[in-house]
């Protein structure tokens, strides 16, 4: 509960804090849309990575779903460990250096609870917890970043 509200806090205050640096920028993203979100820019290697990560954990959560539904949560710790060895081996050079800090806590406190669901926990409530705080963080993070456009 206490990450919970770290989290909520530190959301509210990039939220709350300006964006922009210049009055230039400030003009563009007000003539690209209403989305205030920040943007994430990064080569298309890392965004190609960036979103196909994303995706995997989208569908990895799907399949932790589709196992619960048939009584088969012993299945969970494959599929989590099946989705961490992929991110861990195509994980392109320099990435962590091009993500903000805020964003890479994020990151972080969702790799706890991956972690948590790979465990080979057999109980269900607890692994629908877990899956609730990945789901809570990636809302989050989706409320605050965009990553639109790579740069080269």
């Amino acid at each position: 509960m206490k990450k919970l509200i770290i989290i909520l806090f530190q959301v509210s205050l990039l939220l709350l804090s300006p964006i922009t640096s210049s009055a230039e920028e400030a003009d563009n993203i007000e003539s690209q849309s209403s989305d205030h979100r920040i943007d994430i820019r990064l080569n298309e290697t890392q965004r190609t990575f960036i979103l196909g990560h994303m995706r995997h954990m989208l569908e990895t959560l799907t399949a932790i779903q589709q196992e619960l539904l048939v009584d088969n949560p012993s299945e969970v710790h494959q599929l989590v460990t099946y989705m961490q060895e992929n991110t861990q081996k195509a994980h392109p050079k320099m990435l962590g250096q091009s993500l903000p800090d805020p964003f890479k806590q994020m990151g972080r406190q969702m790799n706890q609870h991956w972690r948590n669901l790979s465990v080979g926990s057999n109980d269900k409530v607890y692994i629908q917890k877990e899956v609730v705080n990945v789901m809570t963080t990636c809302n989050s993070c989706h409320a605050v970043y965009q990553i639109h456009g790579a740069i080269e």
